[in-house]
């Protein structure tokens, strides 16, 4: 960042995107086993979850788990807490849903932890490897005492369908007075319907991590990307040709030409009847 070196500064960025490379790589593998454990662990293509996940292996980086969880989240909507074991003990990384407070729900599982710390919806733990087990059935008791049993389904809003033609970077960037975007102000999401895809969708990303594809309605293409969803490629593929998107939309700059993109939040084939 410093170096007045050019091939200094070259040889230091090349070493950089190796990392990050090698990193993202070991993030994917890490969330395909953990999704790979779940669904070994529980019937989940009967709809049937506990109400939080304790994972944990020998082979996971302390590095990455705490990503990885978030995944977990995105994917499952549950609580999840990630353990890289090292021996006898273990390094955890925890994410949460909206409505368990997490860092209070694992001080109810004290007595299983060596220590934890964190905020409503991101902590860290050490724990014993003989333990796990344990903390897995006291944090379900307690996020169960927190949901009250209800089922713990992802909730996504939209907040009107539109037209892709209407979608020009003016309107997007118009969207910029709404801003700072948060956890009490989300971004907009919106409704595309009965879409047509166009060609055949991607993986792509460092490590296969994301897919794009290119969607149609009327005679304009937009390109779709939706980040951290490669494992939804054959999904998209199987749609018979139609699908709809529950999107943000993005300004993609390349070359000075601003085009407009679909960040897509998550997708169905053929069309969505709310």
């Amino acid at each position: 960042m410093t170096t007045r070196d050019n091939a200094r500064a070259q040889e230091l960025a090349r070493h950089l995107d190796d990392q990050n490379k090698e990193r993202q790589s070991l993030e994917r593998k890490t969330f395909l086993e953990a999704r790979e454990m779940v669904e070994s662990m529980y019937p989940v293509d009967q709809g049937e979850l506990p109400c939080s996940l304790v994972l944990a292996s020998e082979h996971w980086h302390a590095g990455v788990i705490g990503i990885v969880a978030s995944r977990m989240v995105e994917r499952y909507h549950r609580p999840c807490v990630m353990i890289a074991l090292n021996g006898a003990e273990g390094t955890g990384s925890a994410r949460s849903v909206p409505g368990v407070h997490l860092q209070q729900a694992l001080a109810g599982c004290s007595t299983y932890l060596q220590k934890s710390g964190g905020h409503e919806m991101a902590a860290g733990l050490r724990i014993a490897k003989d333990q796990v087990g344990a903390l897995r059935e006291a944090l379900e008791a307690e996020v169960r005492s927190r949901v009250g049993g209800e089922a713990m389904l992802a909730d996504l809003s939209l907040d009107m369908e539109v037209p892709l033609h209407a979608l020009s970077t003016e309107l997007v960037r118009s969207l910029e007075v709404l801003e700072p975007f948060g956890v009490h102000n989300p971004k907009p999401v919106f409704l595309g319907n009965g879409l047509t895809l166009i060609g055949e969708p991607r993986v792509i990303g460092g490590g296969g991590r994301h897919l794009s594809f290119q969607v149609q309605q009327g005679d304009r293409p937009f390109r779709a990307v939706a980040f951290g969803q490669a494992e939804r490629v054959q999904e998209l593929a199987d749609s018979d040709g139609k699908c709809s998107l529950a999107f943000e939309p993005i300004i993609n700059e390349f070359r000075g030409y601003p085009s407009v993109e679909l960040k897509v939040k998550d997708f169905r084939p053929g069309r969505f009847a709310p």
